[in-house]
């Protein structure tokens, strides 16, 4: 598959990054609540210029110069990074729960562990397809990666996890 059991540990090391981001504004939330509300917006811009800036990486160092160790490190650092500055602009959007966007938000968030899952796997699998010359070939192969992840990861839901959460909530212990 093209990846080495040391690449696997650094990988699982820096993801651990998500984690701490996660963490760290959940902290500030409840220190400076205020605050992070006054700059959600700006957070959620310089976010979305992140996830830019990471396409942009992902097609000129990967493809172009072939720097793919530090290429693929910024790519999860800065792409974790991206989501949390995200997170006071979504929690503060109110939207209609039977809606588009709630059933949306409803449907990922069920196949969420799934799509933790399968998501390195697949970028395994697509790895060559993934590597693209150009910005537009990278934002399409991106959301062909996406479609197939969200795709995957419903299929292991559906079939496979939603079973043993029902095994869960109905077992013995929970009587």
């Amino acid at each position: 598959m093209g990846i080495s059991w040391q690449e696997m540990k650094l990988m699982t090391i820096f993801r651990l990054d998500s984690i701490i981001y996660g963490v760290l504004i959940a902290f500030l939330y409840f220190r400076k609540g205020q605050l992070l509300d006054r700059l959600k917006d700006r957070m959620a811009a310089g976010g979305i210029l992140f996830l830019f800036i990471i396409v942009f990486v992902q097609v000129k160092y990967i493809v172009v110069a072939d720097a793919k160790e530090i290429a693929g490190i910024l790519t999860l650092s800065v792409s974790a990074l991206a989501f949390a500055m995200m997170l006071p602009f979504l929690k503060n959007l109110s939207w209609n729960p039977e809606g588009l966007f709630g059933t949306m938000v409803r449907g990922v968030s069920l196949i969420s562990y799934s799509l933790y899952l399968n998501h390195l796997f697949i970028a395994m699998l697509m790895g060559k397809y993934l590597i693209v010359s150009n910005l537009i070939h990278g934002i399409g192969a991106f959301c062909m990666y996406l479609f197939v992840c969200i795709f995957l990861s419903t299929v292991q839901y559906k079939y496979w996890e939603k079973y043993f959460l029902k095994i869960r909530d109905n077992g013995p212990l929970n009587s």
